[in-house]
């Protein structure tokens, strides 16, 4: 596995590399940094402050989580935003015809416990893959504000082609949504929106994400990761999706799956980037 900076490539030497292990790091992007920027616009008028990065000290955890799934939400269903990823994925050289798209995840990591809890903050190992069961599945991932190695991401390439104990074997997504469906609205049940992982992994490989607002990170949905454990005194503001190019199920390109063991793939959860059209309709044909 290597970890590089690439200005362009093509949907099929992007995938062709992804699928090796391999993690690129698409530097100053023009489309990402006003991504960022719209963002950041975003979080002020959702938490009414001037400086979303203080909002711990402001707001309790009731109306900290309030305020963030408020804010998720209208970043997931931003048409700006959807726009601006998709500028994005041009500019570094993609075709995005064929690809399908995941939706859009704003993620808010309070530091420490105090105001943990909510949907979309901090997640534990896990590999994307062992949810959808598709090996063609791409991760994006991105920093709205600047990080730093205790608040980021972590990714372990010791565990690219070694397996480790996990229960994709009995997750459930329909679990999953049923109970969400029984918390308070912003909170996350108790119940993963992922499988994860049976034992610790060894920290030996572990390479934390140091990247700037305007950079983004595309990485094989295969690679076990987690967030880093915010031990600042800042919240972490990032931004993801996953894709899946049409023509990598077509020509069975994709990651090695080394211990994943879903019951079925689940492609409903991507649409087309140019016609909004559902993956699973054009499986199924």
């Amino acid at each position: 596995m290597a970890l590089k900076e690439k200005i362009k490539l093509t949907n099929v030497e992007l995938s062709s590399e992804v699928f090796k292990g391999n993690i690129f790091i698409f530097k100053n992007i023009k489309s990402v940094k006003i991504l960022c920027s719209n963002a950041r616009k975003l979080l002020k008028k959702k938490f009414f402050v001037d400086d979303p990065l203080r909002i711990q000290e402001r707001y309790n955890k009731e109306e900290f989580i309030k305020y963030c799934a408020t804010a998720q939400n209208e970043f997931r269903k931003n048409k700006t935003i959807n726009k601006l990823f998709i500028m994005s994925l041009e500019e570094i050289g993609l075709k995005i015809r064929t690809v399908f798209c995941d939706r859009y995840i704003l993620r808010i990591q309070p530091c420490g416990i105090s105001h943990s809890g909510g949907v979309a903050s901090s997640v534990k190992y896990h590999r994307d893959t062992w949810g959808t069961n598709i090996k063609q599945q791409l991760n994006w991932w991105g920093p709205i504000y600047p990080i730093d190695r205790n608040r980021t991401i972590c990714i372990f390439p010791e565990y690219w082609d070694k397996p480790i104990k996990n229960n994709s074997n009995t997750w459930s997504l329909d679990k999953y949504i049923s109970e969400s469906k029984k918390i308070k609205d912003g909170y996350a049940p108790t119940y993963k929106s992922y499988p994860t992982v049976l034992e610790k992994p060894s920290h030996k490989s572990e390479v934390r994400i140091e990247i700037n607002p305007g950079d983004l990170m595309c990485f094989s949905s295969a690679h076990l990761h987690t967030s880093a454990i915010n031990t600042t005194k800042l919240p972490r503001f990032s931004f993801e999706t996953r894709t899946i190019d049409m023509n990598d199920i077509k020509f069975d390109r994709g990651a090695k799956n080394v211990d994943g063991k879903g019951r079925k793939k689940i492609f409903h959860l991507f649409t087309n980037l140019e016609n909004g059209i559902n993956l699973k309709n054009v499986i199924k044909n």
